[in-house]
């Protein structure tokens, strides 16, 4: 096969896939290029209540939106250590609904959002994804409300980015420390954060 046959195949693929995927839970997060990050979200044909996996302790009763899908990412999956360890939920939501559920394709979440809008969420590094929201005057970040996001070491704000630096529990008794350190940052391109 030459190049250009293998760029149609993978084209054909992701459009194949394109709205037929679902990342709504640990097992089956968003996470492209081989990341130690996923993304939960919650579709309209997902049983309402905890999501199934077998992706660890926690993560089996994942806290995906508690059944219910958010405009923004509904929760943040840490895949480290054989464990899977789910980051608050909803993780981040905008302020504008959803105009009808999302499409999850194999490299982008696409979400409607009511009043013309569209966010999409897409992976573009490892451990790093980029949201681009239309229409959206805001967003809150409810991984802050996470009492399981032990010791809180640093917080580091400008106009366009935050920074935390945490110790979240380890989940697996064959880890040596009680802790994992971790860094998350969330920066805006274009506009600035209030509140």
């Amino acid at each position: 096969m030459s190049v250009l046959d293998h760029e149609v195949v993978a084209r054909d693929l992701c459009a194949a896939l394109h709205g037929a995927l679902r990342y709504d839970d640990a097992d089956r997060s968003f996470s492209p290029h081989f990341s130690n990050v996923g993304l939960g979200f919650v579709g309209a044909a997902t049983p309402a209540g905890p999501a199934a996996g077998s992706g660890g302790p926690e993560a089996s009763g994942s806290r995906t939106a508690g059944g219910r899908e958010v405009a923004g990412i509904a929760t943040a999956y840490l895949h480290v250590n054989r464990v899977s360890r789910a980051l608050g939920a909803p993780f981040l939501v905008l302020d504008r609904p959803l105009a009808r559920p999302g499409r999850h394709g194999a490299l982008e979440v696409r979400q409607p959002l009511e009043g013309g809008g569209e966010a999409r969420i897409v992976g573009c590094d490892v451990d790093t994804f980029v949201l681009s929201a239309t229409g959206v005057g805001g967003a809150t970040l409810g991984v802050l409300g996470d009492l399981d996001l032990t010791a809180l070491r640093s917080v580091a704000c400008d106009d366009a980015e935050r920074r935390w630096h945490a110790r979240v529990p380890t989940l697996d008794a064959r880890d040596p420390d009680p802790a994992l350190p971790i860094a998350l940052a969330v920066r805006a391109l274009r506009g600035t954060w209030h509140g």
